[in-house]
């Protein structure tokens, strides 16, 4: 609809300018073309969150076999189960998306598992410890030790409340992202 009315308003205007004048006219009636198309091409990225847990079994040579089965609403989980969740996304617009920024909390009833985090659209992945607040690649907290001395030490895994991804390029129109952590039920 908002399409049919932006060309409408086009042949207006080409309708109502004067033709003695045609050159400089139909400059400036080419760069009000671009800049209706410009605001009609727009990104819009549609994101849908699903989990797995992990389900570990001994196949025939007593190896462990790692399998995920989808989580559905209601799904009752034990501490101890691991959780895998997933954020997959497609640009459905028609421009390429850019700084984009995904952020996933941690459920309270859970355990970031460390380095669980991956995403296959080569984004930066980081991690906040203050409730979404500030974001850095390895969260650290300052620990005192036996002798008084404070020391910086990485983050333990359930101090972790959010997750981020970054794309340092654009997502195209039409591209999928999948984005990907863990967490332990406590």
């Amino acid at each position: 609809m908002k399409r049919f009315l932006i060309s409408l308003s086009a042949i207006a205007t080409l309708a109502a300018v004067p033709t003695f004048s045609s050159a400089p006219v139909l400059a400036e009636l080419q760069q009000t073309g671009e800049a209706i198309a410009q605001r009609l091409r727009r990104p819009e990225v549609k994101l849908k969150l699903s989990a797995q847990k992990k389900l570990v079994k001994l196949d025939k040579n007593g190896q462990k076999k790692v399998s995920w089965k989808a989580v559905k609403d209601g799904a009752v989980v034990q501490p101890g189960d691991v959780l895998r969740y997933t954020l997959s996304g497609r640009n459905i617009g028609d421009a390429a998306a850019a700084n984009l920024v995904l952020k996933q909390p941690i459920p309270a009833q859970m355990r970031y598992v460390l380095n669980s985090a991956t995403n296959n659209a080569g984004m930066t992945v980081m991690y906040s410890i203050d409730n979404g607040k500030n974001f850095v690649k390895k969260p650290m907290v300052k620990v005192k030790q036996a002798d008084g001395k404070i020391v910086e030490q990485p983050a333990p895994p359930e101090l972790y409340t959010h997750v981020q991804w970054s794309a340092a390029n654009q997502l195209p129109a039409q591209s999928d992202l999948k984005a990907f952590y863990e967490v332990k039920v406590r």
